[in-house]
């Protein structure tokens, strides 16, 4: 149950989400579970916590691009519900690592500026 995840908020800095960027039925489940996680960080997490959402898989062909899964997921609109998080998606592939070490560089440095 995420309710019982709200004592790891409290004092994170930072938040690290992936997605299946060839999973283009799951999505919209990717974006709930995303969603009722966002839920229960605001107001248990600082405001700055960073998000970094991975775009695994992003080496298949026909996999979402980042950009696709920002759209999909709908994240600027997480902006307009006020929440004050950096949000950063990375294309990766878990397999060979592309696009990992430049996911936690960004994050790292959102933590950095906290």
């Amino acid at each position: 149950k995420i309710s019982s995840w709200k004592i790891y908020f409290q004092k994170a800095a930072g938040f690290v989400y992936v997605v299946d960027s060839t999973d283009r039925k799951g999505i919209e489940e990717a974006k709930s579970f995303l969603y009722m996680v966002m839920d229960e960080i605001d107001g248990n997490a600082p405001d700055n916590t960073a998000v970094l959402v991975y775009a695994n898989k992003h080496e298949v062909p026909g996999a979402m691009s980042a950009s696709e899964i920002s759209n999909e997921l709908d994240l600027p609109s997480l902006r307009q519900r006020n929440w004050k998080r950096n949000w950063h998606v990375q294309s990766s592939c878990a397999l060979c690592g592309d696009g990992i070490h430049e996911g936690f560089v960004w994050l790292f440095k959102n933590i950095a500026r906290m």
